[in-house]
């Protein structure tokens, strides 16, 4: 599965894969490098070019993929594939946090096992 099958899978409404041309001469720049926009060929909204899609191997992407599996209520299933003993399907969050840490909390390491687990 790739990064966007994921994505798709895992979206929130009106959330698209933005595909962007930096040649496109519709960009906006206002004022600085860090200011240049360009719009996305399917939802035509202007994004920042490096802000235009999650990466899941930073932060910011293993946090976009963790909130949206609590969203889909797709935890507890997803927790039961993965076979982590300490863990109760029924765990808070808050009580999870910690052994997930110990096992799955990395970004690369969640993100293959979501892959896998949406694969099934």
């Amino acid at each position: 599965m790739t990064d966007q099958e994921l994505f798709e899978k895992l979206k929130r409404e009106g959330e698209c894969w933005h595909v962007l041309d930096p040649n496109d001469k519709l960009a906006v720049f206002q004022g600085s490098i860090e200011e240049l926009y360009y719009p996305c060929k399917h939802c035509r909204k202007d994004v920042r070019i490096w802000e235009h899609k999650p990466d899941f191997s930073t932060p910011d992407g293993f946090f976009w993929l963790w909130e949206r599996v609590w969203e889909k209520r797709m935890f507890e299933d997803f927790i039961m594939e993965c076979e982590i003993s300490e863990l109760d399907p029924h765990m808070s969050p808050e009580t999870a946090v910690p052994i997930l840490f110990k096992h799955i909390v990395h970004p690369t390491r969640f993100t293959e096992s979501l892959k896998d687990y949406l694969n099934k």
